[in-house]
């Protein structure tokens, strides 16, 4: 059965992303090669980066958190649907969020400054060597 936001609510291009998006992140380890977890703003960044869209971040709820937007940001106050690669809190991890039920997601104004290069490499290699 087809939902009503995937009819209705979200664009052919937008549910095309979402299953891009759910492609990429299954190749990605849960872990680094130092044994740390892979984290939301790394994996936002490489699925942004393969897919053309912008990252944002912000907080969902208490949480500092890292997302996609569907569309560039072009309106103040309307914010264009969330693409989440590594939803906190919820299963599966990668979700579809309507703007107008995504209530949990605060943007901040600055880029965060601890995304891990290292991280990054390691899962832009994962990607490539998929095959």
């Amino acid at each position: 059965m087809k939902t009503y936001s995937e009819v209705e609510v979200f664009t052919p291009g937008e549910l095309l992303a979402l299953k891009e998006a759910k492609r990429i992140v299954r190749h990605f380890p849960t872990r680094d090669r130092q044994g740390r977890w892979v984290r939301c703003h790394e994996v936002a960044r490489i699925v942004g980066a393969v897919l053309g869209l912008p990252v944002q971040d912000g907080h969902y709820g208490m949480m500092e958190h890292s997302w996609l937007w569907t569309a560039p940001c072009v309106h103040m106050g309307v914010a264009p649907n969330v693409l989440d690669c590594y939803v906190p809190g919820r299963a599966p991890a990668v979700q579809l969020v309507a703007s107008a039920t995504g209530w949990g997601y605060r943007s901040a104004s600055a880029k965060r400054r601890d995304v891990r290069p290292s991280v990054m490499e390691e899962l832009y290699q994962r990607l490539k060597g998929r095959g």
